[in-house]
């Protein structure tokens, strides 16, 4: 089975679609969005649209929760609470109550499963070596799953745990062993903070995870965003990549 997996496209329709092409030649069983649809930049609709349609197995994030209106960007900064209330205005009605029914968590398979923060909390970030530690616990306590792939700090990572020992990789491809727990992020796909721009997503095919980045006009995004009342800062770190 060949699964297609993106997180954090934030409404960039170019990115998503520099995604798409970039698997057109592939055949894929599935694909999977690990949350926040939607949020920043200039085309929610389109990529509400564009990822239903592809019948995509998709977590909620804060974003998709908040746009949605189920949620109050009580705490985003003032720039991303901007773009919440923004984006509430261009949704279809049917859209905002597909993103506020979104599940916070999903199993792709028994070993498997998607979510957009982390386990424990749809708005945790798993960037600190406590929160990660605490999310190998839980999944042990779980006894399932054995991988969790995971979105919301728009960052590339790979964290294994392997008889007592928690570690990161920075590899091309990942090989799933049965005596190791992981949890991965391909990647911010529509808005990256690893200084590298594109479009970052992964490729999970017979137990092995392949990273990979779909190149497309950037600027041209950036463009569409520096045009929405609140877009200069937000277009600034799409060229940037952060």
């Amino acid at each position: 089975m060949r699964i297609v997996i993106f997180g954090d496209v934030h409404a960039n329709f170019d990115a998503l679609e520099a995604i798409l092409r970039d698997v057109a030649p592939l055949k894929v069983d599935r694909f999977v969005c690990l949350g926040d649809v939607v949020g920043y930049h200039a085309q929610p609709q389109e990529c509400a649209d564009k990822i239903r349609e592809l019948d995509c197995l998709c977590v909620q994030g804060n974003h998709d929760a908040a746009a949605s209106g189920a949620e109050e960007p009580g705490d985003f900064n003032d720039v991303a609470a901007q773009a919440i209330y923004w984006t509430r205005e261009r949704l279809r009605p049917e859209t905002r109550d597909w993103l506020a029914n979104l599940p916070r968590q999903a199993t792709i398979t028994k070993e498997i499963w998607a979510v957009h923060g982390s386990l424990r909390d749809r708005d945790e970030y798993l960037l600190s070596q406590p929160a990660i530690r605490a999310n190998f616990h839980f999944m042990t306590r779980l006894q399932a799953p054995q991988t969790v792939l995971f979105g919301h700090t728009h960052r590339r990572a790979i964290y294994v745990a392997d008889q007592g020992r928690v570690y990161s990789l920075d590899e091309p491809s990942l090989v799933l062993e049965k005596n190791q727990l992981v949890m991965f992020n391909p990647g911010g796909a529509g808005q990256p903070r690893d200084r590298v721009p594109g479009a970052p997503y992964a490729i999970l095919e017979d137990g092995v995870v392949h990273f990979r980045r779909a190149a497309y006009d950037v600027e041209a995004a950036a463009t569409k965003t520096l045009a929405l009342p609140f877009g200069e800062l937000l277009a600034e770190r799409l060229r940037r990549g952060t």
